[in-house]
C-alpha cells in the first residue's frame, strides 16, 4: 500500500499530502476501521493507473490487527522510499 501511494504521489494521481496523512492515519487504526476507508482508496489509486499488489494487501490485512506496528512501519517505508526520488 505503501508504494502504490508514493507513486500516486509522485505521478499527481494524489497530493502527496493527502497520500501521506491517509497512511498515517491507517497506521493508528484497527483493521475493523481500515477496511471501510481502502475501497474509495484503492478506486482511487487504480482509476489513476497506479497498481496495487492485492495479495500482498490482503496478507497485511488479514494479519493487522496482530502486526500493525510492523506492517504499518513496512508501508511508511515503501511510501518514503517511493516518494522520495520525486523530491
Amino acid at each position: 500500500m505503501g508504494a502504490s501511494l508514493g507513486q500516486a504521489a509522485g505521478q499527481g494521481v494524489m497530493k502527496e499530502s493527502s497520500a501521506e496523512s491517509a497512511l498515517h492515519l491507517m497506521a493508528r487504526q484497527s483493521s475493523d476501521a481500515v477496511h471501510p476507508y481502502l475501497p474509495a482508496l484503492t478506486r482511487q489509486l487504480v482509476a489513476g493507473g497506479i497498481p496495487v499488489d492485492w495479495a500482498v494487501l490482503l496478507e497485511d490485512l488479514a494479519w493487522f490487527n496482530r502486526n500493525r506496528d510492523r506492517i504499518a512501519t513496512r508501508w511508511l517505508e515503501s511510501y518514503f522510499r517511493t516518494v522520495t526520488p520525486t523530491r
